[in-house]
């Protein structure tokens, strides 16, 4: 199980209000969007950084490559928050892009580790974006695993 930090703080003891208990995820699956901004930016980004600021484009596509995943032994962290190898992200209700990992090793990495989907938050069904049905991107995921390697023990 990855830990989530040194053994100077109480976060080793599994106090997750330490301060130092996250969410893990080793691929925060990228978004493309149609139009975008500035080269140079003349102004700071909104937050949060990873939300969409504009319609997803159906053309985007994701390449992993030669990559390593170890010891993603389990869902949870040492102090109990979430992690995995792959998350949606949580801010893409237009489109999830096409993903290919290509000779890409994943070593003592649980199934229930491996990736986080979830279903569309009902806070997603808006009138002028997908009608009266939360946007279905989390549940439009393709992923193709090419050339890829499953070591050590899976724990369900």
């Amino acid at each position: 199980m990855n830990n989530d930090c040194s053994s100077r703080n109480g976060c080793k003891n599994g106090n997750a209000l330490s301060g130092n208990c996250f969410d893990k995820k080793a691929i925060y699956m990228s978004q493309f969007v149609q139009g975008g901004k500035e080269i140079i930016p003349s102004m700071k980004s909104s937050l949060p950084y990873h939300k969409p600021k504009a319609a997803g484009s159906w053309w985007g596509k994701a390449f992993i490559r030669d990559t390593t995943f170890e010891n993603f032994e389990s869902s949870t962290t040492y102090c109990g928050k979430k992690q995995s190898v792959i998350e949606l992200n949580n801010k893409g209700s237009d489109y999830q892009p096409f993903y290919e990992l290509n000779k890409v090793k994943f070593e003592n990495v649980a199934d229930s580790a491996l990736a986080f989907f979830f279903d569309p938050p009902s806070s997603w069904a808006k009138i002028d974006d997908c009608g009266q049905f939360p946007c279905t991107a989390p549940e439009n995921v393709v992923m193709n695993f090419k050339n890829c390697e499953f070591n050590g023990p899976r724990l369900r």
